[in-house]
C-alpha cells in the first residue's frame, strides 16, 4: 500500500518542485526546462495565497512526488479565468494522485470564481501537454473539454541572411526604447486575446529581467516619428539545451500593434531575431502559437517557415448556475 501525505506547498520546495516537473516533461516529450525560479516567481506573485491555492503530494519519505496550483486572473475584466498547473511524477502515476490534485483545485478554482462574482462568465483551464494522454482522459472525465490547441513550432535558422525592411520603419534595440512604450504596446497587441493573462507594469517589467530574457537579442519596430508599433522579446536559456538536444532561441512574445498589422512589421521582427539568433551561435528558433489566434498569428509563423513540433491542448471547464465541482 503506498502512503502519501498532502499539504500546501511552502517557497522551500521550489527544487522539489522543479525536479519533479522536469522528469514529467522529459517523460512526456517536452523540450524545455523549469527552473526553481520559476517556480518562486509564482508563488511570489502577490494574488498567490500558498494556503489556499497549492497542493503538494509528499511519499513516505517526504518528498514531492506530485504538486497542483490554481491561480486566478481578471482577465482584463473580459475573459476572467482560473488556471490550474501541476505535475505527478512519472513514477507515481496511475495511483490516483491526479485526481485528488483537480478535484481539490477545481473547487478552489470555483471558489475564486465565486468570490470575484465571475463564476457565470469565467472557466476554469489548464494545458495539457500532446505526450500526457492520462491527464487528458482524467480531465475529459471530470467535465472538461478541448477548446483550443496551442503548437510550438521551431525553424531552422538559415545562414546569415540581410533581414527584410518596411517603408517607414526603423528596428532599434529593445534598449534603445522606453520600457513604458514597450509595455502599452504588447498589452494593446494581446488585449482580449484567449487565455492571456494580463500583466501590471511593474510584473511585466519584473518579467523581462528572467535571467533567460536577452535584451541584446530582442528588437522594437519604430515608425518615423519614434512611436512603437511592435516588439520580439527573445529569450535563451541553456538549461534547455541538455533537455531538448539543440541550441534554441525562443521568440517569447511578438507583439504588433492593431494599428499597424497587415505591413509586415512582425515578419521583419522575427527576421532580425533570426539573424541575430544566428549570429549567436544558435541553430533554431522556436515559439508557441494559439492556433486559433485572431490576430493571424500561425498564418504569419507558417509563412516564414516554422514548423509544428509539438502541440498542447487547453482544456476548459465553465459552471452552470446552481452546479458544483464533480466530487
Amino acid at each position: 500500500m503506498f502512503e502519501y501525505s498532502y499539504r500546501p506547498v511552502v517557497l522551500g520546495d521550489v527544487d522539489e518542485l522543479a525536479a519533479v516537473q522536469t522528469i514529467s516533461d522529459s517523460r512526456d516529450g517536452s523540450t524545455w526546462a523549469t527552473t526553481p525560479r520559476q517556480f518562486e516567481e509564482l508563488l511570489l506573485k502577490p494574488h498567490v495565497d500558498l494556503g489556499r491555492d497549492t497542493i503538494a503530494v509528499t511519499d513516505a519519505s517526504g518528498m514531492i512526488v506530485a504538486f497542483g496550483f490554481a491561480t486566478y486572473s481578471h482577465g482584463d475584466g473580459v475573459d476572467p479565468f482560473v488556471q490550474l498547473t501541476g505535475s505527478t511524477h512519472p513514477a507515481h502515476r496511475g495511483r490516483g494522485l491526479g485526481s485528488h490534485m483537480v478535484a481539490h483545485l477545481e473547487t478552489v478554482g470555483r471558489d475564486h470564481l465565486e468570490r470575484n462574482g465571475v463564476l457565470q462568465r469565467g472557466g476554469i483551464r489548464t494545458f495539457v501537454f500532446e505526450g500526457d494522454t492520462n491527464r487528458g482522459m482524467l480531465l475529459a472525465e471530470r467535465g472538461f473539454t478541448v477548446v483550443r490547441i496551442s503548437n510550438e513550432m521551431s525553424f531552422t535558422l538559415p545562414v546569415l541572411t540581410e533581414p527584410r525592411t518596411v517603408a517607414g520603419v526603423d528596428i532599434v534595440g529593445w534598449d534603445d526604447v522606453d520600457v513604458a512604450d514597450l509595455y502599452r504596446v504588447g498589452r494593446e497587441a494581446f488585449r482580449g486575446q484567449y487565455a492571456v493573462e494580463p500583466m501590471e507594469f511593474e510584473e511585466w517589467t519584473e518579467y523581462n529581467t528572467y535571467p533567460g530574457f536577452r535584451p541584446d537579442l530582442s528588437f522594437v519596430a519604430l515608425d518615423e516619428e519614434g512611436a512603437v508599433l511592435g516588439l520580439s522579446s527573445n529569450y535563451v536559456d541553456a538549461a534547455d539545451f541538455d533537455v531538448s538536444g539543440r541550441k534554441e532561441g525562443w521568440i517569447g512574445q511578438l507583439a504588433v500593434s492593431p494599428a499597424a498589422r497587415g505591413r509586415g512589421i512582425g515578419s521583419c521582427l522575427c527576421e532580425h531575431s533570426f539573424a541575430a539568433f544566428r549570429h549567436a551561435g544558435l541553430v533554431y528558433a522556436m515559439l508557441t502559437v494559439d492556433t486559433d489566434s485572431s490576430a493571424g498569428a500561425l498564418s504569419l509563423y507558417e509563412g516564414l517557415g516554422f514548423e509544428r513540433l509539438h502541440a498542447s491542448a487547453v482544456y476548459e471547464k465553465r459552471f452552470e448556475p446552481g452546479t458544483g465541482p464533480r466530487r
